[in-house]
């Protein structure tokens, strides 16, 4: 963790560790906030939120949305007492040092929420860290993490503003979208390339309305706070359960349904992608295995119909002027673009009525924002979004490890490679 004590102009570090053995002693909850995710979301110490960050732990570490937490029972106890303590330690070690600001990573996870809490509890300003719009910026949220739904509309529309320039923001929005379709993501990597462009299942058939459901990779969303709670669905099964039996009745007899599962999907576990696969396929409902190489954006392209729970994706679909309906939340949920049902009864009239939509300004905002945001690095060198120098040192290089006459060769082969992007090593 980093502090600032702005009023000598320096920067001060703080090595903040909580007494583990302490933590130890920390009074455990009763076993039914365990029980299930509705009952551990309602677990709180103080002003920490702790049962939500202790479920976005669990679920970012399984890479499972609908974990058991019984199996986990353990870990869980143990990361309570770890957070408790982190939490009041953090609470004690700012008010000793009066520390101006502090700086967290990420702040949904349960030790980095614990410390956010209690920045928040001591009115200390913490500044969120994460990753900006491109591998080589970085981006900070004060007060916020940036998964707050209404802050987003906020940046983003700050930002545009701030910018004026039209006719640049357009082109930097334009190549946002762009570069998504050529597997171009500047803060990630692409999910898209095993895809063949072009490719749609054999038996899509033209002469019927084709109805495209993406579905998302929902294992960092479903546990943020209740902001994010979908007002339609639980998860996605019920989305494809709802889906597949709307096209069973009469009226959608001439449809057929496309279901794209999402390709990182595969790394959630093969029992998750079974649940979403059990539906299975029949004369107008065909669904899209992760690792098949159908291209996601053919697909886009000729669907009447676009259908996602929140994805980017959704919002791809409004810039190509698809006719799109979001069944769940997302961070661009209050920024005009995909249709958000009034309710769950508006959606198949939604789909039977479906027109040509005008492209919002929104969403071409949206596209600006999403390749603009963050701040230049100063003193770290990137040279993707997992590997850089900092300050020329490489910070792959294991330095307390005396390195064998190989290792330092191959060490300033990996440098020079990584500075002029010739090549990437790995040990």
């Amino acid at each position: 963790m980093l502090l600032s004590r702005e009023k000598y102009r320096q920067w001060d570090y703080l090595s903040l560790s909580a007494d583990l053995s302490q933590a130890e002693r920390t009074e455990i909850p009763n076993d039914s906030f365990f029980e299930s995710y509705d009952s551990l979301k309602k677990l709180v110490v103080d002003n920490y939120d702790i049962g939500w960050s202790l479920l976005s732990s669990l679920i970012s570490l399984t890479r499972n949305p609908h974990v058991n937490l019984n199996e986990y029972k353990k870990q869980l106890v143990k990361n309570y007492q770890e957070s408790v303590a982190i939490y009041y330690r953090a609470i004690e070690q700012i008010n000793l040092h009066k520390f101006d600001r502090i700086y967290v990573f990420n702040g949904r996870f349960s030790y980095t929420k614990a410390l956010f809490r209690a920045a928040q509890k001591c009115g200390v300003d913490c500044y969120l860290m994460e990753r900006g719009s491109t591998y080589k910026k970085y981006a900070l949220f004060k007060n916020h993490t940036i998964h707050n739904i209404s802050k987003f509309k906020e940046n983003a529309l700050e930002l545009w503003k701030n910018e004026p320039n039209d006719a640049k923001k357009r082109e930097i929005s334009n190549d946002f979208y762009e570069n998504r379709r050529k597997g171009i993501i500047g803060s990630w990597h692409s999910m898209t390339q095993a895809q063949k462009e072009g490719l749609l299942p054999e038996n899509w058939d033209f002469t019927k309305k084709n109805i495209c459901y993406f579905t998302s990779s929902d294992d960092e969303f479903v546990s943020i706070d209740d902001s994010w709670k979908n007002p339609y669905f639980e998860n996605q099964l019920e989305i494809i359960e709802y889906l597949c039996a709307m096209m069973k009745k009469d009226t959608f007899k001439n449809h057929h349904l496309y279901i794209r599962i999402h390709p990182n999907a595969n790394e959630l576990g093969e029992l998750y992608v079974n649940k979403l696969m059990q539906f299975g396929n029949n004369l107008n409902i065909t669904i899209l295995h992760p690792t098949s190489n159908i291209s996601s954006y053919a697909l886009l392209d000729a669907a009447e119909v676009v259908i996602t729970m929140g994805s980017t994706i959704g919002y791809e679909a409004v810039y190509a002027k698809k006719y799109t309906i979001q069944l769940g939340k997302s961070l661009y949920y209050d920024l005009e673009g995909p249709i958000n049902p009034k309710n769950k009864e508006e959606i198949e009239s939604l789909i039977l009525n479906s027109h040509q939509r005008q492209l919002p300004l929104e969403t071409i905002i949206l596209g600006y924002y999403m390749n603009s945001y963050g701040l230049d690095f100063k003193y770290y060198q990137p040279v993707d979004y997992m590997n850089g120098f900092f300050k020329n040192v490489d910070l792959n290089f294991e330095p307390y490890v005396k390195p064998t006459f190989y290792k330092k060769v191959r060490f300033k082969i990996n440098k020079i490679a990584k500075k002029f992007k010739l090549i990437r090593t790995t040990e």
